[in-house]
């Protein structure tokens, strides 16, 4: 998968990208997907985000869009 092209970097290709990381947290603590917590990460960092502080008043700040169906 090419990622140096942006037009190509969707949701989609990051969730299929990282699709065989290994999620270490312990099991009580996975109230989301890890993958959808990196594609909020990217796209927090895109958007100018410096930390996770800044990446969770961002995905608020986007939670109608992060909820819809890709």
């Amino acid at each position: 998968m090419k990622l140096d092209v942006v037009d190509e970097l969707d949701a989609v290709s990051i969730l299929e990208f990282l699709g065989d990381l290994k999620d270490p947290r312990c099991a009580i603590n996975r109230k989301h997907l890890l993958g959808d917590i990196c594609v909020i990460c990217v796209y927090a960092v895109l958007a100018g985000g410096d930390g996770p502080k800044a990446f969770g008043t961002w995905a608020l700040s986007k939670k109608n869009w992060l909820e819809t169906d890709l």
